[in-house]
């Protein structure tokens, strides 16, 4: 597969513009050679070391989830190996998302009841009071909103039946019924609310009713003033870079990974855990939401319309603003991929008896772009990470 073109649209003010579907990165710094241009997370926000792991092993069924080797794909793209983590059964949501949600809700909480967040435990929160130094405070009384585009959602809404807490989730209408139920079906205190809006817009609203009710604001995006709460997200991803550290083990040094970009907290995850390692970072969006490979082109964060896509979790035009920088810095290729490619790989995964959902099977299309454009260096490591496990969807026609 050459590499070939798609169509972007700028939300602003409804231009288009041809693309690649494979773009190498020019802003891109090499940080084994000189610090990046940004600047480290600041103490405020800064975790103890191995804070959120800690924090995951308090989860019901925390274990750490599968690194799957794949030597059919090792022959077929010319690697020594490829490996593909495994968020399929991560705590039953099929989804990596909760790693990000559990961490940050239990910071936000803890910061919200003026507790310890270095002390307080998950079995602390929960119940309708909390009595610390004599005082008793009503974690019952507060309410988390959030937007989502899937995902997201059901792991802020597990995260708040956990807490004993309600929840209110705006999702677009672009959101396919079954995620809806899922989300749902979280507990008896989530209220999901389908909008007549596109993601971005249901950004907007979560925004306006966290401000209007005084409710807790958990987006795993950020814009100016809004970067605390996105960044203790990104930091709850730690958990699953770590396990892929301890699996790897003696198959060697990974020399590439391949991770899915919604709004862009988890590849800032990836990017800031293999920073000066050498490992080369390609993330991979739908064409109808390639929010990012435009952002690359131009330089700076661009909102691009999106359309329906069957990569729910990645049907977002805007990249976080934390993020930005990082991906700027540390991205070496994007890669936007079709319904059609990603269908074909999801159906790949079932025949090899693994579960993967559309947003886990877009690396695999990615690197296969890649191995066609001769982008892919013979004889490596590569780590496809697959973030949600298998879910209704309407195929491609």
């Amino acid at each position: 597969m050459s590499n070939t073109t798609f169509t972007v649209t700028h939300a602003s003010d409804g231009s288009t513009h041809s693309r690649p579907n494979i773009y190498k990165n020019p802003h891109r710094i090499n940080h084994q050679s000189q610090d990046p241009s940004h600047a480290p997370l600041s103490n405020s926000v800064s975790p103890p070391s191995n804070a959120a792991l800690t924090l995951h092993k308090q989860l019901p069924s925390y274990s750490s989830t599968p690194l799957h080797s794949l030597p059919s794909l090792s022959a077929e793209l010319g690697q020594h190996a490829v490996l593909l983590k495994d968020e399929s059964s991560r705590f039953g949501q099929a989804s990596f998302k909760i790693l990000g949600a559990s961490h940050a809700v239990h910071r936000a909480l803890c910061t919200t009841l003026h507790l310890p967040c270095d002390t307080t435990t998950l079995h602390d929160l929960r119940g309708p009071y909390i009595i610390r130094d004599g005082e008793a405070r009503q974690c019952s009384a507060l309410t988390l909103v959030t937007a989502s585009a899937g995902n997201w959602g059901r792991a802020v809404a597990r995260t708040a039946a956990e807490m004993g807490i309600p929840c209110v989730v705006l999702v677009p209408r672009t959101t396919d019924p079954s995620t809806v139920h899922l989300i749902a079906s979280e507990g008896d205190g989530v209220d999901v609310r389908v909008l007549d809006a596109d993601y971005d817009s249901c950004v907007l609203e979560a925004r306006r009713l966290g401000t209007r009710e005084h409710w807790v604001l958990t987006m795993d995006t950020s814009w100016e003033g809004y970067e605390t709460f996105p960044r203790w997200v990104v930091q709850g991803y730690e958990t699953m870079l770590a396990e892929v550290d301890e699996q790897v083990g003696a198959v060697g040094a990974v020399g590439t990974v391949v991770v899915s970009v919604g709004v862009g907290s988890w590849a800032q995850a990836v990017v800031e855990h293999y920073l000066r390692s050498g490992t080369r970072v390609v993330v991979v969006e739908p064409e109808a939401a390639a929010g990012l490979l435009e952002s690359l082109v131009n330089g700076n964060v661009v909102t691009v319309s999106t359309g329906m896509s069957i990569m729910n979790g990645m049907n977002c035009g805007t990249v976080s603003r934390i993020a930005w920088p990082y991906l700027r810095d540390g991205v070496d290729i994007a890669v936007a991929v079709g319904e059609d490619e990603v269908h074909r790989c999801v159906e790949e995964f079932k025949q090899l008896g693994l579960d993967v959902g559309p947003c886990g099977a877009a690396p695999l299309a990615a690197v296969r772009r890649l191995r066609s454009a001769g982008l892919l260096d013979d004889d490596g490591v590569v780590v496809l990470f697959s973030t949600e496990g298998s879910r209704k969807y309407d195929v491609p026609r």
